[in-house]
């Protein structure tokens, strides 16, 4: 009889619209969603087939949270007219649905889809009049009473153009009984204009009998105390990084409130050191705060004319990729340090102030809020056990000293907890971990539920064993919800998160278990909402909230993992090329520190701490914002780098061996020390030796002195590097050109000369000698000797007796023998 007495209205209704056109409200062709009341669990669907009403209704409170027979609920909600014209007729009912929920996950499935208008089940309330006096722009058209049950009249309110109003139904505690001893009930709040449905929202109401016929759920929170994706913390001048700062850690930001939303409820802490660092590490600013003469630390510049993302929006606020710094000229350059009797920079003890208050928090935390401490900078481990870092990496990231927290909170803190980010364990990981990290000690793993083989279909237990870790398992379904992942928040995230729980006490009700949820690093969850459901939760009667400690402790049995790794993280940004180019960037701040180290010894600690941050949890779903930060300590590490160089000389070299003078010109405002000059040249004409370290002054230039020996003349290029004393590159390499004529080479040419000249004159006499004795004797003339033409003598006749014998007859002619 119900829903033909609402479908007879809902035609009348429509009837009288198509007659009289002029009674409707006047509405837009669409009906948009507003995205930030989508955000909080509104919704704007309309009945198919009827104009699209600009309507929205957003969930304000239900009252109790949870519903039982002792009581009746009130549903209070508000309704926002997105039309520009007033909207008459305009009243709201709640619908009690029959769908049952027993799969996990099957309710955030439901409230996510688009309402159904009219819904389906059965109208438990009313609502004419407005909860209190109309807000400004409605106006009550009527007030009639209604029953649970019974068709509203085509009366109600008239709400103004952009105006909201807030009803309240009451549902007797009669129309709830479901029969069983839990249950979780399908609610949809449907606004009506002139009696037609045409928008609903969709909530859990959950529902338990007086008597308790189920084992409670033990219920143990853990929050995440980290930084925002804010480059501006560790990057730009001193001002930026204060305004920074006190977005992220100042006592209006997020991260205080959620603090202090957590008094009186037993949750734990996971602290990330950072938040305490400032862009200094806290180490470093303790020597700065015993100084009696502090110095500037270098700060990396951010580009002119663009802006920082981050800035000014708030810490859980993802930065604008379009508007990150690296898109724009940069000055390359860092800031000139101040004079050694300078007052402390005031934006750095803002930013001191700021981390010693919070400090001061967490250590007076009580009882209720034990602390587990991350690796400094949350490290994502996730990526890195995959990417394995540079043991010099490795070392910054993964310290194996005692974690920072001790001292600043008074007392020794757990850091044996590692959480990826992807929420993934295996073997394969736990090993590589072990071999990335350097042996951080780390021996317990916060994992997600849905990395663990589910047993029968059911939720794996919070605490479970396996490869020689304790896993600590939250439940995927409710850190989500917790989270705000699901796209809920206030008391529409409140009730999810209440029917989702009771889903999971319903698969096994009479076991008493141990359930965990972890709050994601980049919750959406505001500090209003994390309060209002600290304190449902703790009134819930199937819930028992209590501490995480007896979690390290309690028994862990051996669980199989799951074949298909958990989905739904953002993807990680340390890709194998990522984590390569913060090597090199940990290897230039080493060498830079090597030079730098006597002149400014914050330099070592405050420029690592910007490579250790770039491999953070953190800028995952960030990456406009890493980027950013890369780029700022790219362009700054290459300026400082190429601060220093030698100066292109063109030299004369008119000795055999001598020295040179090189020219080392210092553009940083620093002093640098112990810098190797190292010379090279691929001719033999030439030897260098390579002289030894020099030190220059800041906006400087000092000459060094080096050796040469030539051994030929040309013009022998040189190459003249600079290096920090472990061989890391200062500079750009710088050519010195050398016209080589050594004074040794005249004596060696006059040598070759005369040489030259004896064998010449050999040649000649060689070619115009005279003739031998024996030529002579026989008559032998050369052709070239000129003289007179005479006639040849008459040859002797031959002889006819026996030859002479030649060594006698010259015997006889020789007047000597």
């Amino acid at each position: 009889m119900i829903e033909l007495a609402r479908a007879c209205s809902a035609a009348l209704v429509l009837l009288t619209a198509l007659l009289a056109p002029g009674l409707a409200p006047t509405v837009a062709a669409a009906g948009p969603r507003v995205p930030a009341a989508a955000a909080a669990g509104v919704s704007t669907g309309s009945a198919p087939g009827a104009a699209p009403v600009q309507l929205v209704v957003s969930l304000q409170s239900v009252a109790p949270a949870v519903a039982s027979p002792a009581a009746d609920t009130t549903v209070s909600v508000t309704i926002t007219s997105a039309a520009s014209t007033p909207i008459t007729g305009v009243t709201v009912q709640a619908v009690l649905g029959t769908k049952r929920f027993s799969e996990r996950g099957a309710i955030s499935q439901w409230l996510g889809a688009s309402p159904t208008v009219p819904a389906a089940g059965r109208v438990v309330a009313t609502a004419p009049q407005p909860a209190t006096q109309p807000a400004p722009g409605s106006t009550p058209a009527s007030s009639p009473g209604s029953t649970p049950g019974a068709t509203p009249a085509a009366t109600g309110l008239t709400i103004a153009p952009k105006a909201s109003t807030t009803l309240s139904l009451t549902i007797p505690h009669g129309q709830l009984d479901s029969g069983r001893p839990f249950a979780a009930l399908p609610l949809t709040i449907e606004t009506l204009v002139a009696g037609t449905p045409r928008a609903g929202q969709r909530t859990i109401l959950p529902w338990v009998a007086r008597d308790q016929q189920y084992e409670k759920l033990d219920l143990s929170m853990v929050l995440p105390v980290t930084l925002p994706a804010t480059p501006t913390l560790f990057t730009g001048t001193t001002a930026e990084q204060a305004k920074a700062w006190t977005s992220a850690i100042g006592p209006d930001s997020e991260l205080v409130q959620r603090l202090g939303a957590t008094t009186g409820h037993p949750v734990t802490w996971m602290v990330d050191p950072a938040v305490l660092g400032g862009p200094q590490t806290a180490g470093n600013r303790a020597r700065q705060d015993a100084s009696s003469s502090p110095t500037t630390t270098p700060t990396l510049p951010t580009p002119t004319g663009t802006t920082t993302p981050g800035a000014a929006a708030s810490p859980a606020a993802t930065p604008n990729p379009a508007t990150s710094p690296g898109t724009g000229a940069a000055t390359a350059s860092p800031p000139a340090p101040a004079p050694t009797n300078a007052a402390p920079d005031p934006n750095l003890t803002e930013i001191q102030g700021l981390t010693d208050s919070l400090a001061e928090r967490l250590k007076n935390r009580g009882s209720q809020h034990p602390v587990w401490a991350l690796p400094t900078a949350d490290p994502d481990v996730a990526a890195l056990a995959t990417h394995r870092p540079s043991m010099a990496l490795a070392t910054q990231l993964f310290a194996t000293d005692p974690s920072p927290l001790d001292s600043a909170l008074g007392t020794s803190v757990d850091r044996g907890v590692t959480w990826p980010a992807d929420g993934r364990w295996s073997a394969e990981r736990a090993e590589d971990l072990r071999a990335a990290s350097g042996g951080y000690p780390s021996h317990d793993a916060l994992v997600s539920t849905d990395s663990l083989a589910p047993a029968n279909g059911l939720t794996a237990q919070a605490v479970a064993s396996t490869a020689g870790n304790r896993l600590l398992a939250y439940d995927a379904n409710l850190s989500a919800i917790a989270s705000g992942s699901r796209g809920r928040s206030g008391q529409a995230l409140v009730q999810e998160f209440l029917g989702e729980s009771l889903v999971l006490l319903g698969q096994r009700e009479g076991t008493r278990r141990t359930v965990l949820v972890a709050f994601d690093r980049a919750m959406r969850t505001d500090p209003a909402t994390l309060g209002q459901l600290l304190t449902a939760v703790s009134t819930t009667p199937w819930l028992t909230v209590g501490s995480t400690q007896p979690l390290l402790t309690a028994n862990a049995p051996q669980t199989p993992l799951a074949s298909t790794p958990p989905a739904g993280s953002d993807p990680a940004l340390l890709t194998g090329d990522a984590v390569a180019d913060l090597d090199r960037a940990q290897q230039t701040v080493h060498g830079m520190a090597e030079v730098l180290s006597r002149s400014n010894p914050a330099y070592a600690p405050t420029w690592t701490s910007v490579v250790t941050q770039l491999a953070s949890t953190r800028w995952r779903g960030h990456p406009g914002a890493w980027d950013a930060t890369r780029s700022a300590l790219s362009r700054s590490l290459t300026a400082l780098r190429d601060g220093v160089q030698v100066a292109p000389s063109t030299i004369n070299f008119l000795t055999d061996r001598g020295a040179i003078q090189l020219t080392i010109v210092n553009r940083l405002p620093y002093t640098l020390s112990g810098i190797d000059v190292l010379l090279e040249t691929s001719s033999a004409k030439l030897r260098v030796e390579d002289p030894p370290s020099v030190t220059v002054a800041g906006n400087s230039q000092a000459t060094v002195t080096v050796n040469v020996e030539a051994y030929g003349s040309g013009t022998v290029p040189v190459v003249a590097r600079l290096a920090t004393p472990s061989g890391a590159p200062l500079g750009q390499p710088a050519t010195v050109s050398m016209n080589v004529r050594p004074t040794g080479v005249g004596v060696f040419v006059g040598i070759a000369a005369v040489l030259a000249l004896v064998v010449v004159l050999g040649l000649i006499r060689s070619v115009r000698r005279q003739p031998t004795r024996a030529e002579r004797d026989l008559g032998y003339h050369p052709a070239t000797e000129p003289g007179p033409a005479t006639s040849a003598p008459p040859s002797p006749a031959p002889s006819t007796g026996p030859r002479p014998d030649p060594s006698t007859d010259a015997a006889a002619k020789d007047p000597h023998v």
